[in-house]
This record gives structure tokens, C-alpha cells and sequence, in this order.
């Protein structure tokens, strides 16, 4: 086969891979992701300065769903993020072994930008929410918040299945308000630990009747369960727009 027929075949599959496909996998992907791989430039009085360094980091999304990291004064990136924004996170499909090609991946690419200090209190409840240890970071070093604004996702579904994706493009701001998700979440936690175990035996999650099991965030598209030290995202069918909506869909998934 000519070099010329099989990039006729890739440009065929990228044109039927379209946009608005491609923004539900980010949405999918980047909702039920908790990790990925940070990247920097190293800053100019650095010895490697001008290169990329990159390290595994955990984060969890804002409200715009924006991805939030605590990091170190200390660490490499924090230096790097000050003197120079541009930075990246890698996700990939996590599964081990088989050819990585065919298995999904994306980058978000954007400004890595320090949280500011009047959004610091907010931010760090939900984050300390979904990872309860990173309280007690501050009594080893000073930690700060800082979040990735995301200009492009690179999307790479598959073999051909490739879209870049303007980071305003695939989510909507969460129509709940703050106080009406706060009642929610206390609601689910203090009342119904057992639905929340239902739904995450539903997805395939062993759990035990004793084991604890905490929602640490909810919007449209669905929410998140801690189990242990794992974060699990539930997505709705539908995308409920008011706090009676999302009880309709959580009692059907727990009667499911």
C-alpha cells in the first residue's frame, strides 16, 4: 500500500471523527481523571533552561472545571510556572500492556497559573476534599495552589481519531449554585452512604457494606466518590440542570 494511500485513509478517519465527538471524550476522559503528567519549562537560570520536565502530579477540576494542583515552594514546577506559564497535562488510558497507539490520550495545554488568594479558601476545601491527607502538607513546606487554564486539548482517541479542541469548547459552567451543591453533597453524606455504595458496585467497584464512601463533587455531568484513597467518577445519563433534576437521577441509579 502507497505511502500516499494510508495518509488518504488517516485524513479520512480524522474527518469522521468530528469536534463534537471529540468534546464529549474530553468531557468523559478528563471528568473521570484524578492524575496525569505535569509539564514545564525549565526556567532560565536553571542548568537545563528552555526545556520541558515533566512528573506525575494529582488534581481535581474547578468549578469551570479547570485542573487545580498543590504544589510545593520547592518543587521544580513551581519555579517554572512563575517564570514562565506555559505548561501541560498528560492523561492516558490507564491500562497496562497492548499497543499504546489504539488506547486514548489527552493533553491539556494552557498557562499554569497560581490560584488567587481570594478563591485559596474555596478551592482548598474541595481539593482537601477529595485528597483529606494533602491537609497536613503545609507542616512540611509551604504548598500553593495553582491551576492549568487550558487553551487547547489534543485528543487522540485511537488510530485517526484526532482533534485539537478550544479549552472553552467542551464544558458549561456547573448550574448549581455553591450553597445548592453544598446541600447536596451534606445530604448524600450524611444520609445515603448506602446509595453511593450501590452506585459504585454498579460500576463495577468491589465495596464492602462497612466501607466508607464520601462525595466530594457534583455538576451536570456527574460526580465523584471517594472509596479509600480512590477517586471515582459517576457520570449522569442525562445532564440535570437544577437540584430536583439530580435527585431524579440519583434515586433511578440507586434503584438500578
Amino acid at each position: 500500500m502507497s505511502q500516499s494511500h494510508n495518509k488518504d485513509r488517516e485524513a479520512l478517519r480524522a474527518n469522521n471523527y468530528t469536534t463534537k465527538q471529540a468534546m464529549a471524550d474530553v468531557r468523559a476522559k478528563v471528568c473521570a481523571s484524578f492524575s496525569g503528567s505535569l509539564a514545564t519549562i525549565c526556567r532560565n537560570d536553571h542548568p537545563l533552561a528552555g526545556y520541558p520536565v515533566s512528573s506525575v502530579v494529582p488534581f481535581m477540576l474547578d468549578d469551570q472545571f479547570r485542573p487545580v494542583i498543590l504544589i510545593a515552594n520547592i518543587a521544580e514546577h513551581t519555579g517554572n510556572a512563575i517564570a514562565n506559564p506555559k505548561a501541560s497535562i498528560f492523561l492516558r488510558e490507564p491500562v497496562v500492556g497492548g499497543d499504546v497507539q489504539t488506547q486514548w490520550r489527552i493533553c491539556m495545554i494552557g498557562d499554569l497559573l497560581a490560584v488567587p488568594e481570594d478563591e485559596i479558601a474555596a478551592v482548598g476545601e474541595k481539593y482537601f476534599a477529595h485528597y483529606p491527607n494533602a491537609r497536613h502538607f503545609d507542616s512540611m513546606h509551604d504548598f500553593h495552589f495553582f491551576r492549568l487554564e487550558v487553551q487547547k486539548y489534543r485528543v487522540i482517541m485511537g488510530f485517526g481519531d484526532i482533534r485539537w479542541v478550544a479549552g472553552y469548547a467542551p464544558f458549561t459552567s456547573c448550574p448549581f449554585t455553591e450553597a445548592d451543591k453544598m446541600r447536596m453533597l451534606t445530604h448524600m453524606n450524611d444520609d445515603h452512604v448506602d446509595a453511593m455504595r450501590r452506585y459504585l458496585r454498579a460500576a463495577g467497584i468491589e465495596v464492602q457494606d462497612s466501607d466508607d464512601v464520601v462525595m466530594t463533587d457534583l455538576h451536570q455531568y456527574g460526580f465523584v466518590l471517594r472509596h479509600g484513597k480512590s477517586l471515582h467518577f459517576i457520570p449522569f445519563e442525562d445532564e440535570p440542570q437544577d437540584a430536583m433534576a439530580v435527585r431524579k437521577a440519583l434515586v433511578a441509579m440507586a434503584k438500578s
